[in-house]
């Protein structure tokens, strides 16, 4: 008797979790669906070698967006230990050639737009083309760790797949 109690209780608490208001089943007319384009390195590569120049570029490409109807653009910002901004960290990309902020840029170029801007990164991968440290930057967080003296912060590094990744094992 008390495990049929049980249930039936179990069940109404459930039951009364699905209900819903009159209020949400009604559809919020400000309400947009994301319609999103991601744009990687290859493509932020393309608008550098742009005649027009990068900015240029980049602004042709959201105002194509935007007339056929994406709102959100998703930018491949950090894709190598890199950046399409200024770091402390992270040498700047060299795949973009700006002599201004891109990333800045194009935050900027979004919103004058009505599109939201979502900056994406690669955690952890440095290099794909190849394993060998003396290929990265010198202000590559990964070749900083691999040549300083401290031998205990290779760890923080791996070379698999023939690639180098920050290892995110550790700290």
């Amino acid at each position: 008797m008390k495990k049929i109690a049980v249930i039936i209780v179990a069940v109404c608490v459930l039951l009364c979790g699905c209900a819903t208001s009159e209020q949400s089943k009604t559809t919020n007319k400000n309400t947009e669906l994301l319609k999103g384009i991601w744009i990687t390195y290859n493509e932020l590569s393309s608008f550098s070698s742009s005649s027009q120049g990068f900015v240029s570029a980049f602004e042709e490409a959201v105002v194509k967006a935007k007339n056929i109807g994406i709102n959100t653009f998703f930018v491949h910002t950090r894709a190598f230990c890199d950046a399409v901004y200024n770091s402390e960290l992270f040498p700047f990309a060299s795949y973009i050639t700006s002599d201004t902020d891109a990333l800045k840029s194009m935050i900027d170029i979004c919103h004058q737009n009505g599109i939201e801007f979502h900056a994406w990164i690669n955690p952890y991968r440095v290099s794909t083309a190849s394993n060998d440290p003396n290929t990265l930057p010198d202000t590559s967080p990964a070749k900083r760790w691999l040549t300083d003296d401290k031998k205990d912060n290779d760890k923080n590094v791996c070379f698999t797949d023939g690639g180098i990744y920050l290892n995110p094992a550790e700290s």
